[in-house]
């Protein structure tokens, strides 16, 4: 964790888990979590994230990519980076 909170930080998204293949994991964990009658609420909120940040482009960035959508959204001046360490 302490890798992942260093290149959010640093505004470091290169991908290791591509935010497609994350929503994917999501919807399998959503579609579990109804057929037990579980709510997941949380995790709602998380795919949202996931369709947004696909829908501007930023498919391809790593699994914490939703930090900067956050950013964006705050009105931070948010440039990725894509750089692989």
């Amino acid at each position: 964790m302490r890798t992942k909170s260093t290149a959010t930080r640093s505004q470091n998204y290169a991908a290791g888990f591509v935010l497609p293949l994350v929503l994917k994991d999501v919807r399998l964990a959503l579609a579990e979590a109804e057929k037990a009658g579980v709510p997941m609420p949380s995790v709602g909120v998380v795919r949202d994230r996931l369709i947004t940040g696909i829908a501007r482009g930023y498919g391809e960035l790593d699994w914490t990519a939703p930090a900067l959508i956050a950013a964006e959204e705050a009105g931070l001046c948010a440039v990725p980076s894509v750089t692989a360490k």
